[in-house]
């Protein structure tokens, strides 16, 4: 059995002899809250369809997701991008959603989103800690279960007189 694995949006032509093919996506991260927001991207979601009919010579797109961007000074950052296998223009074999963007805490891919015999979600964004504490990204959704929600507080920002200076305040993770 011949395993590809892609890690940016790519075509692939179905070789002679080949009838059908298992598929596994996985969704992009979304982008965690900027300044004042402080709130974890969601995980992507998970999907699989296992024996799925491919034609050989017929040319099928395969979507990677780009993961979502940061937000800037209020923002709430972008959305995960989407992973699919389809044919062109048409139909969709299977995909996996992105994660939500932060700004309240991102949902994660929803899995009821997806197409595929298997789907789990992507894990919730955490909500913001105090002080300047960001709260961490949702887990990816893994291949039998859903993810989960990761709080973090990363750093706190110090000021003292006209410096400033991160430290770490407490890197455990804390899954609900």
């Amino acid at each position: 059995m011949t395993v590809q694995t892609y890690t940016a949006t790519a075509t692939w032509t179905c070789p002679a002899g080949v009838t059908s093919v298992d598929i596994e996506c996985w969704g992009a991260g979304g982008g965690g809250g900027g300044e004042n927001v402080y709130t974890g991207g969601g995980g992507g979601g998970y999907s699989k369809t296992t024996a799925q009919s491919v034609t050989p010579g017929v040319d099928y797109t395969v979507t990677v997701g780009s993961g979502g961007n940061a937000g800037g000074l209020g923002g709430s950052g972008t959305t995960g991008g989407d992973t699919s296998f389809r044919l062109p223009a048409s139909t969709i074999y299977c995909l996996a959603k992105g994660g939500g963007s932060g700004g309240s805490g991102g949902s994660g891919g929803a899995s009821a989103s997806g197409t595929g015999g298997t789907k789990y979600s992507g894990g919730n964004g955490g909500a913001a800690g105090a002080g300047y504490a960001g709260g961490g990204g949702g887990s990816s959704a893994g291949t039998a279960a859903n993810g989960t929600m990761e709080r973090r507080r990363i750093l706190t920002v110090l000021a003292a007189r006209h410096q400033q200076a991160a430290r770490l305040v407490d890197a455990a993770l804390f899954r609900r």
